[in-house]
């Protein structure tokens, strides 16, 4: 890594069905105002029309790198096939549906270069709908591991040092959480810089959504192997099985999207729009739960006023 010749940064994308968004993904990274870096794709044998777009690209720009699985592997194994040829003195992971602004890279190229006792750095982010538009701003706190919630890092905003670190194969899912946690097992310092530098998007077909209690389980099991390495110095993922979690039914990715919205709709105070995807959602939705929404339009204050409550909770917590 000493030659001249050798990028400073190497962006690495696994891309997996997100046609729809991926042309808009892949400019964010080649427009940045820092370019010396290498781009790795990793194409997980998309059913869309995902390899043809890439292609395009790469027939454009030269710092574009393919490799192409011809079968699914899945995000943890696409993301070590591009840490296994990567160059850059610093990795920087970006997923095929998010969008990076444009001074991204070389902020975060600055941060660590005058930063050395930080090993991986993540940032603030703005959450948008399918069509880019705003939901909500996301800022998690400059120390990620305050209050025992180690992974509250935007996975699209991470930056961190091109050393010997992989991500476990076994954590189908939650293998972001899992990551963070064995570097900090090994005592490595992360932080959040308090800037925005990636919009982050959130679509009905997200991987997220239909297998949120999925994620959630395989999320407490990279939490309890963190203990166990604290403990013990060691933990059980040579043992672990994750197919009991992957035979849980998916989610209803749909309602989970659309009840969502409405929430976003009313922080933002957009009345109207929440109405719109309330009797969208209304079939779904309890007699309860759709005499509260209907209370809420008439008097939005009270759900602002819930979060807060639910804020000071957590806080005090």
């Amino acid at each position: 890594m000493t030659s001249n010749n050798m990028p400073k940064i190497s962006v690495i994308m696994p891309v997996y069905n997100s046609g729809q968004f991926l042309e808009e993904s892949i400019e964010s990274i080649l427009n940045q105002t820092f370019d010396n870096f290498e781009f790795i794709i990793i194409y997980d044998n998309s059913t869309d029309n995902s390899l043809e777009i890439i292609k395009k690209y790469m027939a454009l720009d030269k710092r574009i790198i393919l490799i192409e699985n011809k079968i699914k592997s899945g995000i943890a194994a696409a993301r070590n096939k591009g840490l296994d040829i990567s160059r850059g003195q610093y990795i920087a992971l970006i997923d095929s549906d998010d969008i990076s602004l444009p001074t991204r890279l070389e902020k975060q190229y600055l941060f660590l270069e005058n930063n050395s006792n930080y090993f991986l750095i993540g940032s603030n982010g703005i959450r948008v709908d399918e069509n880019g538009n705003y939901l909500e701003t996301v800022k998690f706190g400059e120390d990620p591991t305050l209050n025992a919630r180690p992974c509250l890092i935007l996975n699209s905003s991470v930056m961190f040092r091109n050393s010997d670190v992989r991500y476990r194969e076994k954590f189908i899912f939650a293998e972001d959480c899992d990551f963070y946690l064995i570097l900090l097992t090994r005592g490595l310092k992360l932080r959040n810089i308090d800037e925005i530098l990636i919009k982050v998007r959130m679509r009905v077909s997200s991987t997220t959504l239909d297998t949120r209690t999925r994620v959630e389980l395989f999320h407490q099991k990279a939490v309890e192997f963190y203990k166990q390495r604290l403990e013990k110095g060691f933990d059980n993922y040579d043992n672990f099985d994750g197919k009991e979690i992957m035979s849980i039914p998916k989610d209803d990715s749909r309602s989970i999207y659309l009840k969502s919205l409405i929430g976003f709709s009313l922080k933002n105070g957009n009345i109207e729009e929440a109405k719109k995807y309330f009797n969208e959602y209304s079939e779904n939705i309890s007699f309860n739960n759709r005499i509260k929404y209907k209370i809420v339009f008439v008097f939005p204050f009270l759900y602002s006023l819930r979060w807060k409550i639910k804020k000071l909770r957590k806080n005090y917590i």
